[in-house]
């Protein structure tokens, strides 16, 4: 994952490691990114390394889609009424894949940040 990839807000997997040999983990968590993150870890001289979060079906049930089966096929939803109109998201799901639907895409996913980005552009924040 680059830099570029990534924006203020995204959950990403923070792997805090040993200043002097970079290849030793001391910690491990899971962080929404704030701007200050940044800047503080420069001074105080710290090594942090932001990884992706892989999306799965808990996440996505933990954060209020619900699980669709019929025939054999997959999908999660995502219901939110905006001036009486009900707007369902759509994510297919074949293990390990996620395809999300939507107004704008038919993508497939793999992590949470890119999740996120897609429906931050659908005005839902996650």
């Amino acid at each position: 994952m680059k830099a570029k990839d990534l924006m203020i807000g995204d959950w990403v997997l923070v792997k805090e490691l040993d200043y002097n040999d970079k290849t030793t983990v001391i910690s491990e968590y899971q962080h929404q990114l704030r701007l200050k993150d940044f800047a503080e870890a420069y001074n105080a001289g710290e090594y942090k390394v932001y990884e992706p979060i892989l999306l799965t079906s808990e996440i996505l049930e933990k954060n209020g889609w619900v699980l669709k089966e019929w025939s054999g096929h997959k999908q999660f939803q995502y219901t939110i009424v905006e001036c009486g109109d009900e707007i369902i998201y759509k994510i297919d799901y074949e293990e390990p894949h996620f395809i999300i639907q939507c107004l704008r895409c038919n993508l497939e996913i793999m992590y949470v940040h890119e999740l996120q980005h897609i429906l931050k552009d659908c005005k839902i924040v996650i």
